[in-house]
């Protein structure tokens, strides 16, 4: 009861302070951040910068072993 009491303290002075521009503002920065979070979390999950199997392929293709690097891409989950 005391953490909704200090927030709904807080958000009063909130809206004194800038009005309701500033709350939807703090909204706004608020699913921002929730979104950017979420899609990073997923990329994350794709493989993204999962970059070994890519740092193995180069060194294959490097040094001349075309099949290998190419059955090292096909194994990747890399984006």
């Amino acid at each position: 009861m005391e953490l909704l009491n200090l927030i709904q303290e807080k958000l009063q002075q909130l809206m004194a302070l800038g009005g309701i521009a500033i709350v939807v503002i703090a909204a706004l920065s608020v699913v921002t951040l929730a979104i950017i979070l979420w899609k990073v979390f997923r990329l994350i999950r794709l493989g993204a910068w999962a970059g070994r199997c890519t740092r193995r392929a180069v060194a294959f293709w490097q040094g001349g072993q075309d099949a290998d690097a190419v059955t090292s891409l096909a194994a990747s989950r890399s984006l």
